[in-house]
């Protein structure tokens, strides 16, 4: 019991939560220099801190760079006691379903900082399959699951989008705000989004939005596959229905918590 007049200082338990307040407010993964420099902490106490993080799962480490952003874990531990039941339970059958049917990868991604982060994904079965890194955000205008969340965002992220330069990933990246318009507009009327080529070279896409009780957009969940698995000009027609089918499935069960 606390004495009148004494105070506890965990200091651990202080520098790991400015650990995590200076990831929170980044719009970008940051290396550990630059988080323990922010959060006025020592690199080693950082690192020590950010490998706890890590094994705990609320933060990822990207395999390519040594830099650190945060998962959903936070989010979902501090929501859990209003809704124990969490977008992933709901999705993660009609995932599994829509992996079985096709084969090829399947993700789901959440809108998160203005970019689509990866939450969950089933690594395809075929002898060449994509497969992604959950925590990794990618940029709206040129992924499938980025142009579901344009496609019917209420909140202005594509005005703040657009006052950005839209980056070129290979030569079919829709970097034009006019094009792109049509685009989302297309993806409204069909119901779905695709990603042929314009985030890599061989890569292709197809997502479609899941919607919570509310009629709002929560999550996409979608297929990557490569190329050499199905031509681009086949790839709409064998993915599109399905991937449509899964995310209607798995919509109107929950709030997103």
């Amino acid at each position: 019991m606390k004495k009148s007049g004494q105070e506890y200082n965990v200091t651990a338990l202080r520098k790991s939560i400015a650990v995590l307040g200076v990831i929170k407010d980044s719009r970008e993964p940051l290396g550990v220099s630059e988080i323990a420099r922010r959060a006025e902490v020592s690199k080693n106490m950082c690192l020590r801190i950010l490998e706890t993080l890590t094994d705990l799962g609320w933060v990822h480490q990207h395999a390519s760079s040594p830099v650190y952003e945060l998962t959903l874990a936070p989010f979902q531990f501090f929501a859990g006691s209003r809704n124990r039941t969490t977008l992933l339970d709901q999705v993660l059958p009609a995932m599994k379903q829509l992996n079985r049917e096709t084969g090829e990868s399947t993700y789901l991604c959440v809108p998160h900082e203005e970019q689509a982060m990866m939450i969950h994904v089933i690594k395809g079965t075929k002898p060449i399959a994509v497969t992604g890194e959950i925590g990794a955000s990618y940029d709206l205008h040129a992924t499938a699951p980025g142009k579901v969340f344009l496609a019917w965002d209420d909140t202005g992220i594509f005005a703040r989008a657009l006052k950005r330069k839209l980056v070129s990933y290979t030569a079919s990246t829709i970097t034009n705000a006019s094009a792109l318009r049509r685009e989302l507009d297309l993806i409204r009327q069909r119901g779905y989004a695709l990603n042929m080529e314009e985030y890599g070279p061989g890569l292709l896409g197809v997502a479609a939005p899941v919607f919570d009780d509310t009629q709002q957009v929560v999550a996409a969940v979608g297929i990557f596959a490569p190329s050499t698995n199905v031509s681009p000009d086949d790839f709409e027609n064998t993915y599109a229905k399905a991937t449509c089918d899964a995310a209607k499935s798995a919509s109107g069960k929950s709030s997103g918590g």
